[in-house]
């Protein structure tokens, strides 16, 4: 699934699953109307959420009588029904792109090279269901527990917002205070920089991929696991 309207960008398959598994359970159809005068009682003006699927057009209106029943029509017709469920919920998603940065699993990982801007390098390599600090040799300050969760941390980057390589350009950012490389048993090597911006109203990070025309903000905490070590 893409987003047509946003550069094809790739759409969260979760999300697409959920409103497809959403419309499917739509049921029990009750016609409360068939007189367009009276469409806006039911939330058919500004406020309804149009739909199509496939070469089906409807429009989603407001809430029945309950918050968890909702009115709907046709696009083409003045028949409106009330159906089950909370359709206006179940359809407003904000933000439909998929805020996954890396998309890899954490089995994949063989080899994981944090390098600070050249000031320092910290190389860590599985070892079966281990995981070591294998440069700098006489680093031992971070247990297992620790570094299983940055495996994790790793494989569950998620993005706050996508920025395309024009919009980042105009922030002027220049050297990435940190640049990682992960190997994965597969031989393919995944690589970004992580870039910080000073604001009046506090930081931005962002991790820019070494391929690839976007780049993603993401959340000063999800920076702050990488700048721990």
């Amino acid at each position: 699934w893409v987003l047509a309207n946003q550069e094809n960008y790739p759409a969260d398959p979760q999300k697409i699953d959920k409103i497809l598994k959403d419309f499917k359970k739509i049921n029990n159809f009750f016609l409360v109307s068939e007189n367009p005068k009276k469409s806006f009682v039911y939330g058919f003006d500004d406020r309804a959420i149009k739909i199509k699927i496939d070469n089906l057009n409807f429009l989603i209106g407001k809430n029945g009588p309950s918050f968890n029943s909702t009115y709907i029509k046709l696009a083409n017709s003045n028949k409106v029904y009330l159906v089950d469920g909370d359709l206006r919920r179940d359809f407003s998603i904000p933000d439909f792109r998929d805020l996954s940065i890396l998309n890899i699993n954490e089995e994949e990982i063989k080899k994981v090279e944090l390098n600070f801007s050249g000031k320092k390098e910290i190389v860590l390599e599985k070892d079966g269901n281990e995981i070591k600090i294998t440069k700098p040799k006489n680093k031992k300050d971070k247990d297992q527990k620790f570094l299983n969760n940055f495996f994790q941390h790793i494989v569950n980057l998620k993005a706050s917002n996508i920025l395309n390589s024009e919009e980042f350009d105009k922030k002027g950012l220049k050297r990435p205070i940190l640049k990682v490389k992960i190997y994965l048993k597969n031989e393919q090597v995944k690589s970004f920089s992580l870039f910080k911006e000073d604001k009046k109203d506090g930081k931005r990070y962002y991790i820019k991929l070494e391929e690839g025309r976007y780049v993603f903000e993401i959340y000063d905490f999800v920076a702050e696991k990488f700048l721990s070590f």
